[in-house]
């Protein structure tokens, strides 16, 4: 190539992407990776050429998270560390992304590992810019984001659907304002009896026919690396580091809040709170009560047959979708 560090970046980039795509995907149609004690179950097809005959079938999940790494780890080779703009995938936000996938293959010695390298070179933003810069001009933790859209009803922007289709449930409105110095207590805000979700912003870019579109969609920042931190740590027992990383994100939330010091599976428990808390609304939770082996409990429902979706449970993924089905002849999912 006449340019072998445009052509680097550009495949590391590609490597990013279809690693992660491939990540949303099994998250979606295959049970997690603890399913099973090998992850043999199916999974979905690792598609690595761009050729639509080509004859594919579903890799198991653990297959699939071999890709996923190996996908990331050639990328992180490949891409500079930083970038002038979070439209591009660097080697941090490869690192994010591998520190979540090894998370979610509860490799958590790896994880702990990769989320550390990435905070030491994506630190937390600070009071006051948390949270009212957040997924906006100014947000410093986002590592990699996609810009505002034009045409959010066929994107991942939330924001624009939860202004007017769906509202919060109480269990995390309430959560939210379980300490009333916890400044994300005002993401979620009762208007007309309804739990109305405020977390993302409006109008970062003016002149977009939905303003609650225009905000940038960060798909992987540091909070969630701080947390991955917490989380494999207290897994491996290794305590103090738990608690340190998990009060980062306590005490910038809540400058009241006193130093943890939970143990045990106590300790866990509040790590995936403060998991639920920060990350709520960013499209992770249905996937981290899977891979924790937790059932689903409404407490908003109109009849009680939807108010629990217990774990394990055919209906917590998705049916491959038929035309796939039909077209390469894929194995459906059970109950579908």
């Amino acid at each position: 190539a006449d340019n072998p560090a445009k052509a680097d970046n550009i495949k590391g980039q590609a490597l990013t992407i279809r690693a992660h795509v491939h990540q949303l995907l099994v998250n979606v149609y295959a049970q997690p990776f603890a399913f099973t004690a090998d992850a043999s179950h199916p999974g979905v097809p690792y598609i690595k050429e761009s050729d639509r005959f080509k004859t594919v079938s579903r890799n198991t999940v653990a297959e699939d998270y071999t890709e996923m790494i190996s996908d990331l780890k050639s990328a992180i080779a490949l891409l500079p560390v930083t970038a002038s703009s979070k439209t591009v995938v660097t080697a941090s936000a490869a690192k994010g992304l591998l520190a979540r996938t090894y998370l979610f293959r509860n490799d958590y010695i790896n994880a702990k590992v990769v989320a550390r390298d990435v905070v030491s070179v994506a630190p937390l933003m600070s009071r006051p810019d948390y949270p009212t810069k957040l997924f906006a001009n100014g947000d410093t933790e986002s590592l990699f984001w996609l810009p505002p859209t034009s045409t959010p009803y066929s994107t991942l922007y939330a924001g624009a659907y939860y202004a007017y289709y769906f509202w919060a449930t109480t269990d995390i409105a309430n959560l939210l304002r379980e300490r009333p110095g916890d400044i994300r207590a005002n993401w979620v805000v009762l208007v007309s009896g309804n739990q109305t979700i405020k977390k993302f912003p409006v109008g970062v870019i003016a002149g977009f026919s939905v303003p609650e579109a225009s905000y940038y969609h960060s798909i992987i920042r540091s909070s969630e690396m701080y947390l991955t931190a917490a989380e494999s740590y207290s897994k491996l027992g290794m305590e103090d580091s738990a608690r340190y990383y998990l009060d980062f994100i306590r005490q910038r939330a809540d400058l009241t809040a006193a130093n943890s010091t939970a143990t045990g599976s106590a300790l866990l428990d509040s790590v995936y709170k403060e998991r639920r808390k920060e990350l709520c609304f960013e499209g992770l939770r249905m996937f981290d009560l899977l891979r924790t082996g937790k059932p689903v409990v409404r407490t908003d429902f109109n009849s009680p047959a939807t108010s629990t979706l217990s774990y394990p449970n055919d209906k917590a993924i998705a049916p491959l979708p038929l035309g796939d089905v039909s077209a390469y002849s894929l194995k459906q999912n059970p109950s579908y």
